[in-house]
């Protein structure tokens, strides 16, 4: 496929990538040791998630608009201090 390359691997080069192979294929097989299939982060809840109410949205989205606004006036205010700091010249 690249003209520029050999066609035959040295052994060092075959070596090591086999050497890579083997840690890489033993390290997952030890992630999926232990008795248990792979499981979503919900399935180790023991009661079922309960989806909010609409006004448990309604008062999450009113928490993140107060801390955007407060957010955006802190960097308003720091930006007015920056250009009052700058020298006139």
């Amino acid at each position: 496929p690249f003209p520029s390359m050999p066609t035959k691997e040295d052994d060092w080069v075959h070596e090591e990538r086999m050497k890579l192979k083997a840690r890489r294929n033993y390290s997952s097989d030890r992630k999926r040791r232990g008795g248990a299939s792979k499981r979503s982060p919900t399935s180790r809840r023991s009661e079922p998630r309960v989806p909010d109410t609409p006004e448990v949205i309604a008062a999450k989205r009113a928490e993140r608009k107060a801390k955007r606004e407060a957010l955006e006036r802190e960097q308003q205010q720091q930006s007015s201090i920056d250009i009052d700091d700058s020298p006139k010249g």
